[in-house]
């Protein structure tokens, strides 16, 4: 049998009479409060009149009894002066920046107000201010200038604190969202064109620097020249065809020549590795360097004049060489120095060379001065360089580490300081075997984009790192992506599945709506024949 027992009572507090409730809340007649003639139905007045009221009855009675008293009521360390803001006045009211709100102010109740500073009191009078108020709630004068007052204590303070912070944040996140949502909108989402002439795997894509042509490299050992981008039907302008892979091509400054490394040829053994420059309008070559000691060109890159070159080879000699076949200049850098991928800075005769130690370098060549700035970090695993079209970022792709436990990601250094900027990753992104050449995308480069080993492409903001959009249209490894500068809102990407996809953002996509509709309507013209209704066809 269960019995239920009763809370046992609550203790009365005998030291402290005064914080009963009969004292802390005395009580109200209410026929008295009905009865008295300055209370209001409005309710903008109530407060005011309540105090009033308490003014004159009991609260001012007490404060009188206690004031006219012989003998002063002790207590305790508790002692309080009657406005709790003296004490916690942080400011002090001598001094004449002293702030208006805690200076004295006139009370139309005769309250005598004396601000102290709070370093006047004793040591033991420091407690905390939620019991402080409590001691002294009881206390307090009911007039507007002690609410006032109390209002413009510390809590009220901290919660004006509180609330810019929160002001503060608040305006942030908007600020983050609102930056977000515009670099979806500088996202090229949009598919133009999905090009797929090509007979096998598709390896690199590469615009011309007007924007006129788009240049796509396969294993099928075949460049494809497309033109007309900007129509819905693009053209095929040239084809070149050689016996051997293609390892790089790159556009001279002025759109008029491709550089081309041309690789080994698996079924001759006795290959020797070419450089090739060919005139783009007439493609015809104008002329090949072939290599008699055999050795590797590891990467080519044009100067800003769009007259010289420079190749890199496998032993560690660098070449600047012009477009009729001489070589003008030859530098020897250290066999363990030797230079995997260089890129040329626009604008400048300075170039980014990523080493074969796994450092990045900028060497700058000025008449016959060569000078070299070494990034202060090694970069472990790096695979593939670019460089910003602007010259101010360069990006190496870093392979997945397993013994290290580091996931694939791409490394992002400034270089005019020479400095570490930042890493961008995502769980989606990978990059074990193959090349990732990953590109600078929008009007400023405010994003960089990038494929992966799955066929997706991502989209990071270069200010924050943080990822913005991901996209899936290739189906196997897509390892370049290519910005058009004189269109920034379109980009290509190629992949293994043999499939070259050009695309644009919704802003261009409908400006670029109405001249498609005009191009299709004129090919309707010319497709169909004249139709008479009498004579029939």
């Amino acid at each position: 049998m269960t019995s239920s027992l009763s809370p046992p009572p609550r203790k009365q507090s005998v030291s402290s009479p005064q914080r009963s409730a009969s004292t802390r809340y005395p009580k109200i007649n209410t026929n008295a409060l009905a009865a008295h003639a300055s209370i209001k139905e409005d309710d903008q007045d109530v407060e005011k009149d309540l105090a009033n009221f308490f003014a004159s009855s009991s609260l001012n009675s007490a404060s009188s009894l206690t004031s006219s008293s012989s003998t002063p009521v002790n207590r305790g360390y508790h002692s309080r002066p009657l406005s709790i803001a003296t004490v916690y006045s942080p400011i002090d009211p001598s001094d004449a920046s002293c702030s208006s709100r805690t200076s004295p102010q006139p009370c139309h109740h005769h309250h005598h107000h004396q601000l102290h500073h709070h370093n006047d009191l004793d040591s033991n009078q420091h407690v905390g201010f939620e019991q402080d108020m409590a001691m002294a709630g009881p206390l307090l004068p009911p007039c507007s200038y002690c609410s006032s007052v109390r209002s413009n204590s510390i809590s009220s303070i901290i919660d004006d604190t509180h609330n810019q912070v929160r002001d503060r944040n608040s305006t942030y996140q908007y600020y983050e969202q609102q930056r977000q949502s515009v670099l979806r909108d500088l996202v090229p989402s949009e598919v133009r064109h999905r090009l797929t002439f090509h007979l096998d795997e598709c390896w690199f894509v590469h615009f011309s620097p007007s924007g006129e042509y788009l240049a796509s490299i396969g294993l099928d050992q075949s460049i494809i020249l497309w033109r007309d981008l900007m129509c819905p039907e693009p053209s095929i302008y040239k084809t070149l065809t050689f016996d051997r892979s293609i390892t790089r091509a790159t556009w001279s400054p002025n759109s008029k020549y491709l550089l081309i490394n041309l690789g080994y040829n698996h079924y001759c053994p006795d290959t020797i590795y070419k450089v090739q420059v060919v005139d783009v309008e007439s493609g015809e070559t104008v002329f090949t360097k072939s290599r008699e000691d055999n050795t590797m060109t590891a990467d080519i890159s044009w100067f800003s004049d769009s007259e010289r070159f420079l190749t890199v080879e496998d032993s560690g000699k660098l070449s600047i060489m012009n477009i009729k076949g001489e070589t003008l200049k030859e530098y020897m850098v250290n066999r363990k120095e030797s230079v995997m991928h260089v890129r040329n800075i626009t604008g400048t005769d300075d170039f980014a060379v990523l080493t074969s130690s796994c450092r990045l370098e900028v060497h700058s060549f000025d008449g016959d001065t060569h000078t070299v700035r070494t990034l202060g970090a090694n970069i472990d695993q790096g695979t593939a360089l670019t460089v910003s079209e602007q010259g101010r970022y360069a990006a190496v792709t870093v392979r997945d580490d397993k013994a290290m436990h580091r996931p694939a990601h791409i490394e992002v250094y400034d270089l005019k300081t020479m400095a570490y900027l930042r890493s961008f990753e995502a769980e989606t992104h990978y990059s074990y075997s193959f090349m990732i050449i990953p590109s600078f995308v929008g009007p400023n480069e405010e994003i960089l984009s990038a494929g992966s080993e799955n066929g997706k492409l991502h989209f990071w903001d270069v200010e924050t790192g943080e990822l913005i959009t991901v996209l899936e249209e290739h189906s196997k490894h897509s390892g370049c992506i290519t910005t058009n500068l004189a269109q920034p809102g379109m980009i290509a990407s190629s992949s293994d599945d043999n499939h070259i996809i050009v695309w644009v953002t919704k802003e261009l996509q409908n400006e670029l709506q109405e001249s498609d509709d005009k191009w299709m309507e004129e090919r309707r013209k010319l497709a169909r024949p004249a139709f008479d209704i009498k004579k029939g066809w």
